[in-house]
């Protein structure tokens, strides 16, 4: 009797599926260890050293931020305090006799801090471009004679007693600016002055003061150096000025003092040219 072949079940094991693998009682296997030999310290994750690490970086970019942040220029254009304007705001005779100061804007800037009502302050880059300079511009109306004039508005910003500097006529077509000789009735000139206590101490800044009271006056020394750059006598301060006094022709008689002060004698005088003759008329 012939015998029927065997049909293999689809589903039984080893006919058409993998056999069933029964789990094992024992952990499953992790990744291996990264850091076997301990060479390497964790990663700070912990939530106390995460939240110091954020504090401390913020803390560095607020620093960092900060200046970007804060305007330089309290003008809320974002425009320099330029000398004009600066003279318009603080120059009695501007109004009715300016004169043209852009040309200082390359080398000086207005402080705002003139020790006086009607007087304008600047700083201004030396000769020698690592020494500064300070400038001063003293204005007055009704002027008749110059050099007394011009050495009570040197007094003004120097609480010094000049009443001795001479002013001596020069000419104006070789110090001043060609638009400014041509309008100037007189130009006149101190020699270099060297500002000097009664003690031979170092002079101290003038403290600011009501107008009309009078200064404490400290005497002043000019002439001839010695070879060291230094008076031939007493001890000096390491400051000194040297100032112009320009009038304007025209029936208000305007007078416009220019005084450099500074530590350094020959800069003094240098930068003092430069800086009047970059002055024009208005």
């Amino acid at each position: 009797m012939p015998v029927a072949p065997i049909t293999p079940d689809p589903g039984a094991d080893g006919w058409g599926r993998p056999p069933r693998v029964r789990p094992s009682a024992g952990p499953v296997p992790g990744p291996p260890d990264a850091d076997p030999d301990g060479l390497y310290r964790p990663a700070a994750v912990g939530p106390h050293r995460t939240a110091r690490w954020f504090i401390l970086v913020g803390a560095a970019l607020l620093l960092l931020a900060l200046p970007l942040a804060v305007p330089v220029n309290d003008d809320p254009d974002g425009e320099p305090y330029l000398l004009n304007e600066a003279a318009a705001d603080s120059l009695t005779t501007w109004e009715f006799a300016p004169l043209d100061l852009t040309g200082l804007d390359g080398r000086c800037a207005a402080t705002g801090e003139a020790i006086l009502p009607g007087t304008l302050e600047a700083t201004c880059m030396g000769s020698n471009r690592w020494d500064t300079v300070d400038l001063d511009v003293v204005a007055m109306a009704g002027v008749e004679d110059a050099a007394p004039s011009a050495r009570r508005g040197l007094r003004a910003v120097l609480a010094s007693d000049v009443s001795d500097v001479p002013f001596r006529p020069a000419p104006a077509d070789e110090i001043l600016h060609p638009s400014l000789a041509g309008r100037a009735d007189g130009l006149r000139v101190s020699p270099v002055i060297e500002l000097r206590s009664p003690l031979g101490l170092l002079d101290e800044l003038p403290e600011p003061r009501d107008p009309g009271v009078p200064a404490d006056t400290r005497p002043v020394q000019y002439g001839d150096t010695a070879p060291d750059g230094t008076s031939g006598t007493g001890s000096g301060s390491g400051r000194y000025t040297v100032a112009a006094a320009v009038l304007l022709d025209g029936p208000d008689g305007v007078l416009y003092t220019f005084a450099v002060t500074g530590g350094n004698e020959r800069t003094v005088a240098e930068t003092a040219d430069h800086l009047w003759g970059a002055v024009r008329a208005a």
